[in-house]
This record gives structure tokens, sequence and C-alpha cells, in this order.
């Protein structure tokens, strides 16, 4: 009865390892998307409560970009409040 125990949990382990590697796999991959995919560019502001300067001027005047994604592209800095 002992040899089948071990061999069950030497199985276990193998499976935990396979499991692990793989959720490590996923995690990665959902990362990468989110840094690479179009879906998190900027490409509109909007801009409430202006009464002295259209939309266009303030967001060149804060230094927006658009087409860089939202991760990656835009540093805090950079952008004027």
């Amino acid at each position: 009865m002992e040899k089948y125990e071990r061999i069950a949990k030497r199985n276990l382990r193998k499976v935990r390892g396979w499991t692990i590697l793989i959720l490590i796999f996923v995690v990665l991959s959902v990362i990468l998307f989110a840094l690479k995919a179009p879906l998190f560019n900027v490409d509109k502001y909007d801009v409430t409560g202006n009464h002295y300067y259209s939309d266009d001027e303030i967001v060149n005047m804060g230094n927006c970009s658009y087409d860089v994604n939202i991760f990656t592209g835009v540093d805090a800095d950079d952008i004027k409040a």
C-alpha cells in the first residue's frame, strides 16, 4: 500500500507543478496582451468644464498624446494638470 501512496504523491506533485507553470504562462500572456493591445491605446480625450479654451487647446496645453498605450506610453509627469 505504501508504494501506491508514494506514486500518488509523486503524481500529485507533477500535476501541481504543471498547474503552476500553466498559471504563470497565462498571467504573463495577459500582461503582454495588456501592454501591446491597441484596445488600451488612447484615441480621444473628453474635456468638460472649459469656458475659456477649446477642447483641442486644452489637450495641447496638457501635452497629451494620441495612440499611446495607457500602461506604457503615458507618463503622468509629462501631462500637466
